[in-house]
């Protein structure tokens, strides 16, 4: 089983929270993609899948508009030279706690991850949960 969303916004990396005293606050733009990566999720009335699961998470990012066309038409579904977007970790976790008990029960049945950063057009985030099959364990 497997489900795929393509939402159109630019990926963000999840951000640290800031401490004041003894309150870790959330910053409002990583509330605001997590609350969006969940909606989206729940508008598109995709289950939640259950065990084992992998993610996939391909971000794309709009080529600069300064770009050349040449560079542009070079670069299209190319993978970014350097991730002056944000880091790949911070993507994958962002979105692992947006999804968490909404498209799996929680983000320790994630036994898989992957994140793709290319170039492209327009901004989007596509994301793809997959049951992972659970194997038959050998018996001596």
């Amino acid at each position: 089983m497997q489900h795929t969303l393509t939402i159109p916004m630019r990926a963000i990396g999840k951000q640290r929270p800031r401490v004041y005293g003894h309150r870790a606050v959330t910053p409002p733009e990583t509330k605001a993609a997590e609350a969006r990566i969940a909606a989206e999720w729940m508008a598109a009335r995709l289950p939640m899948v259950e065990g084992p699961v992998a993610l996939h998470i391909d971000a794309v990012y709009a080529m600069p508009t300064s770009w050349p066309v040449k560079r542009k038409i070079a670069a299209l579904g190319a993978p970014m030279e350097s991730a002056r977007q944000c880091d790949c970790d911070n993507a994958l976790k962002l979105c692992l706690d947006a999804l968490n008990g909404v498209a799996y029960p929680d983000d320790r049945h994630v036994t898989e991850a992957s994140v793709a950063q290319v170039w492209g057009q327009y901004d989007s985030l596509t994301i793809t949960v997959s049951a992972i099959p659970v194997r038959e364990a050998a018996h001596a």
